[in-house]
């Protein structure tokens, strides 16, 4: 297991890992490569697992600490999204011959 997940389940224990789950399938299942987190965000979360908004903006804040999303992105421009994330992305864009393969330039991870 990856030694960011183990972090994020020895401070949240499952719930954390839960969050951390359900973001990466609400990037896939919506934009693809990111998540615009805006004033509902952490409420759908909320709302669809039953666990605490507050709790939903630790492990957000936590994840992004730790290096499972882009802290700089998160910090700036309330993106959630990584480098891996993209790549996987384009990668399968690429693969189903989107249309549009090209990462948003403002939300394009740098290193």
């Amino acid at each position: 297991m990856n030694r960011k997940i183990k972090r994020l389940i020895k401070n949240f224990s499952g719930n954390g890992f839960l969050i951390y789950s359900f973001i990466l399938t609400e990037i896939y299942r919506d934009k693809g490569y990111f998540l615009e987190w805006d004033n509902d965000a952490d409420f759908d979360i909320f709302e669809a697992l039953n666990i605490s908004e507050n709790l939903v903006n630790e492990v957000v804040n936590y994840s992004c600490l730790i290096g499972l999303f882009n802290q700089e992105l998160w910090e700036e421009k309330n993106i959630i999204t990584t480098k891996n994330i993209q790549e996987f992305w384009a990668k399968v864009a690429k693969i189903v011959k989107r249309k549009n393969q090209a990462v948003i330039s403002d939300f394009l991870v740098k290193t």
